[in-house]
C-alpha cells in the first residue's frame, strides 16, 4: 500500500511536445497514395504514459499510438492518430472503439495528446473520460480512442469524424504485430455527446465507405442529429451557448467555403470569440455570458444562407444509409437534455428502425446531459459485454423509459464495483480484470 501511495503522489511529468511540434503527427510525403486505414507510423508509449483526474498515471500493460491515413469531408487524404490501450489480462480478440468527448476546434485538444501525462492542462474533459474508459479496460477488452476530428479539428463534421473512426478500425485490424490486437477481433463502438458524432456517422457510413468493417455492437448516447434546430436551441435557450459557435467553427475548419463565409459574416467585435475557440479547448475557455452571442453576424439570416444550409444538410444524421440490422445498437438520451435535443434523437431511432436497424432506445427522465454520461455508462458496459458474450438482443427495435439507468440492479452493481476499483487504479494498481 505504501508503494501504491508513493506512486500516486508523483510529480508531474516533463511536458511532451504539442501535436504541431511532434514529428509523429506528420505523415510521409507519399501518404496520399496509401489506402484509407493504412498505418503510416507507430510508437509504443510507456505503460504509465496516460493520465486521469489530478494527473494520476494509469498502470496499463501497454499503450500504442498509430498514425493512419483517412479521408476528410472533401474526400481528400489526411492522417490522424488512434491511441490503443491494452489492460493487464486483456482479451486481444475484443476491441472497443471508444470515442471520448472532444468539444474543440484546436489541435492541442486532440485525444492522443490530452490523454498523455505531461500534456498541457488544456482539457478537463479528457482525464474524466479516462475514468469512463477504465470501466471497459477493467472488463478486459482493448480500448482504442481516435483523434476523430482530424488535423483540421473539424468538430461536428459527421462525414469527417465517421470516416476517421472507420479508418482507425481498419488500422487496428492490421496492427497485430504492433499492438497485439487479433486480426479477427470482434469490434464494438461507443460514443456519447460529441463522441456520438463519429460513432453514429460510422454506423451510417459503414456500408458505403467501409463495407470491409464489421461491428458486432454499438452504443451511442446524447446524439446530435439535426444541427440547425439544435444550434438555435443552444444560442437561444441553453447555458451551453458556446457550443453552437464551436460547432460552426469546427465546420468552418473542415470546409474552406464555409470558413470564408463565416469569417465574412461575423461581426468584427465578435471575432475574438472565434479566435478564442481556435486556440483553446471549450471546457477550459471559461463559460461566457450568453448575451455575448446575441447578434453574432452582420446578416440577420445567417442560418438561412445557401452555404450554411448546405453544411446543415450534409451533417444531418439519418439522411444516409441506415445501420445494418446485423449491428445491435443501444441508444440512450435524457428527455430533459439541455444541450442535445431529445426529440431528433428519438426520431432517428424511429427512422432507422423503419429501415431495418436493430436498436434498443433508453429514455432517462431525470438526468441532464452531463449526468447521463456517467449514469449511463454501466448500462452501456453491460450491453457491450452481452454482445461480446453472444447474448441475443432480438431482431426488432425496443424502447424503455427509466428514472435513471442505475435503478437496474445489474447496472447499479457494476457502477459500485467500478467506483471501488477506480480508486485502486488511481493509486497505481494495474488496470485489468481479476486484479482486485
Amino acid at each position: 500500500m505504501l508503494r501504491a501511495l508513493a506512486h500516486a503522489a508523483h510529480t508531474r511529468s516533463s511536458e511532451i511536445p504539442v501535436p504541431q511540434r511532434d514529428p509523429f503527427y506528420n505523415p510521409p510525403l507519399s501518404f496520399h497514395q496509401e489506402k484509407p486505414g493504412t498505418i503510416l507510423r507507430s510508437r509504443q508509449l510507456s505503460h504509465e504514459s496516460l493520465q486521469t483526474v489530478f494527473s494520476f498515471k494509469q498502470n496499463l500493460k501497454s499503450v500504442h499510438q498509430l498514425l493512419f491515413r483517412t479521408t476528410d469531408a472533401l474526400d481528400q487524404p489526411i492522417a490522424t492518430v488512434v491511441t490503443v490501450m491494452v489492460p493487464f489480462h486483456a482479451n486481444m480478440s475484443r476491441l472497443l472503439m471508444y470515442n471520448p468527448i472532444e468539444n474543440a476546434d484546436f489541435i492541442e485538444c486532440a485525444i492522443s495528446y490530452t490523454l498523455r501525462s505531461g500534456s498541457k492542462e488544456i482539457s478537463k474533459t479528457t482525464p474524466l473520460e479516462m475514468l469512463l474508459m477504465e470501466g471497459y479496460l477493467m472488463s478486459g477488452m482493448v480500448v482504442a480512442a481516435t483523434d476523430y476530428e482530424g488535423p483540421q479539428s473539424g468538430y461536428g463534421n459527421g462525414k469527417l469524424e465517421g470516416q476517421a473512426l472507420l479508418d482507425a478500425t481498419r488500422a487496428l485490424m492490421t496492427s497485430q504485430e504492433i499492438t497485439g490486437v487479433s486480426a479477427s477481433a470482434e469490434i464494438q463502438i461507443h460514443g456519447y455527446s460529441a463522441g456520438a458524432i463519429p460513432a453514429s456517422w460510422a454506423l451510417q457510413l459503414q456500408s458505403t465507405y467501409a463495407p470491409d468493417i464489421r461491428y458486432i455492437g454499438a452504443v451511442i448516447g446524447g446524439t446530435l442529429v439535426d444541427m440547425e434546430p439544435n444550434l438555435h436551441f443552444l444560442l437561444e435557450h441553453s447555458k451551453d451557448c458556446q457550443e453552437a459557435l464551436a460547432v460552426l467553427v469546427g465546420l468552418a475548419n473542415s470546409d474552406p467555403e464555409f470558413d470564408q463565409f463565416l469569417q465574412s459574416s461575423i461581426r468584427p467585435d465578435k471575432q475574438n470569440l472565434i479566435d478564442s475557440l481556435r486556440h483553446s479547448c471549450l471546457d477550459m475557455a471559461g463559460r461566457r455570458d450568453c448575451q455575448q452571442f446575441d447578434s453574432l453576424f452582420t446578416i440577420p439570416d445567417f442560418f438561412n444562407q445557401s452555404v450554411t444550409q448546405r453544411m446543415f444538410r450534409e451533417n444531418h444524421l439519418g439522411l444516409g444509409s441506415a445501420p445494418s440490422s446485423s449491428i445491435p445498437i443501444l441508444m440512450y438520451h435524457a428527455s430533459k437534455d439541455g444541450t442535445i435535443l431529445y426529440q431528433p434523437a428519438y426520431n432517428l431511432y424511429k427512422n432507422w428502425c423503419a429501415r431495418g436497424s436493430t436498436i434498443h432506445f433508453l429514455t432517462d427522465t431525470t438526468s441532464d446531459h452531463r449526468d447521463l454520461a456517467l449514469f449511463g455508462l454501466s448500462n452501456a458496459i453491460n450491453f457491450v459485454l452481452d454482445r461480446f458474450n453472444g447474448v441475443p438482443i432480438g431482431s426488432s427495435c425496443s424502447e424503455e423509459t427509466v428514472v435513471n439507468p442505475l435503478v437496474k440492479p445489474r447496472n447499479f452493481t457494476k457502477f459500485i464495483i467500478s467506483l471501488v476499483k477506480q480508486g485502486s487504479f488511481l493509486l497505481g494498481f494495474p488496470v485489468g480484470p481479476g486484479i482486485l
